[in-house]
């Protein structure tokens, strides 16, 4: 395992009642190696069962397969995302039909989602009381 993985595995397992998660990572420096990535969106999910609140922001590591790791974390209804190159809109989409209590979604700058069926399923979920989408290129 990484150390970053490695570093978070050792948080969740210290701190089981976080509820508030928020990286703001600089994986684009290939100085610090390979930052937060798909993997650590899997120790989120499975360690952190209280996890409401999540932001990632620069995490450039982070694809569709990260979110869908997400989508198993039944209580998260905040998430923004910010700079996250690799995530699709497909990615978006796995995460918000797991995520049924998804009530803020902040998408900013995720500069390749682009297809639209997740606001559409956003849409008639109907929990949704906070959204915000710039610079993404299609749809903001």
């Amino acid at each position: 395992m990484d150390p970053a993985n490695e570093a978070l595995t050792s948080l969740c397992i210290r701190f089981l009642n976080l509820s508030k998660v928020e990286i703001a990572d600089s994986g684009w420096m290939s100085k610090l190696g390979k930052q937060l990535d798909d993997k650590g969106l899997l120790i989120l999910s499975n360690h952190c069962p209280l996890l409401c609140d999540l932001s990632l922001s620069y995490c450039t590591f982070i694809t569709d397969v990260g979110l869908r790791y997400l989508a198993s974390s039944s209580k998260l209804s905040s998430l923004s995302l910010n700079f996250n190159p690799r995530i699709t809109g497909c990615g978006i989409l796995s995460l918000v039909v797991g995520c049924k209590n998804l009530s803020r979604l902040h998408l900013i700058r995720c500069l390749n989602v682009s297809s639209v069926e997740w606001l559409e399923y956003l849409g008639k979920l109907g929990t949704l009381e906070d959204l915000s989408i710039r610079n993404c290129r299609a749809i903001g």
